[in-house]
């Protein structure tokens, strides 16, 4: 299984993933492969710091896509497409690369690689990284209110407010602009932060957790947090502590 923020999958041969700095994540194998001397897993992993290019990622045109691509790296990526056929050959030849230019250069080819690919998908929920949208600056001033006031009730007419539109045109805009309505939105936020919640007050009952996340109703958080994570938040408890 793989641990990502509030995300747990299963993982397999090829999984390759992009994950941004601190960001919880976990690999772990199945019990059997703890039996058995002839089951293993084995991983490449290339840790670099997320400004490894000080200001060239935001101040040269060339490297701005590099830039976008580890900011959304703050929720996990997982990559789906041709590049992860390329992967394997690329990592191994990184390793068999003595320190120095020639190294550099392939991992700035590996995430050149990346940022072409449109295969992938984000691995957590929104509301666990608690980034999202940051060019367009109603959807800004959307997250920045859902970020300040998820914890209380928020109605679709007090999000349109506030960035003066009705609430229909509201509702066509936000699902164009993300592919997602926002009354799911608002709950990934909100299960996101349960998520948090979850993993660290071992004492909190999952009905204090579910008030403290914004939801009013019991029933309806399990059934939402189901939804959005795939397990019920028991299941999530005792696969997370």
């Amino acid at each position: 299984m793989r641990f990502v923020g509030d995300s747990i999958e299963p993982f397999y041969s090829g999984d390759f993933v992009l994950l941004g700095d601190e960001l919880p994540h976990k690999w772990q194998n199945d019990p059997e492969y703890f039996k058995s001397k002839d089951l293993e897993a084995e991983a490449i992993i290339i840790h670099f710091e997320k400004d490894f290019l000080a200001n060239a990622l935001q101040d040269t045109i060339e490297l701005r896509p590099i830039g976008e691509l580890l900011s959304a790296a703050d929720r996990g990526i997982r990559f789906k497409g041709k590049v992860n056929r390329e992967m394997p050959h690329l990592l191994k030849q990184i390793l068999k690369t003595p320190p120095g230019l020639n190294r550099f250069l392939q991992l700035l080819n590996i995430l050149r690689l990346l940022t072409n690919e449109k295969a992938y998908t984000f691995i957590t929920s929104p509301g666990y990284s608690n980034s999202v949208y940051e060019k367009d600056v109603k959807l800004k001033k959307v997250k920045d209110y859902v970020m300040n006031n998820f914890q209380t009730a928020i109605s679709l007419k007090d999000i349109a407010d506030e960035v003066s539109m009705n609430k229909a045109a509201f509702c066509r805009y936000f699902k164009n602009s993300t592919s997602m309505t926002f009354s799911a939105y608002l709950n990934e936020i909100r299960i996101g932060y349960a998520c948090k919640l979850l993993q660290a007050n071992t004492q909190d009952t999952i009905a204090k957790i579910c008030f403290e996340s914004g939801f009013n109703n019991l029933s309806n958080f399990n059934i939402r947090f189901k939804e959005v994570i795939g397990r019920t938040p028991t299941e999530y408890i005792k696969l997370t502590r």
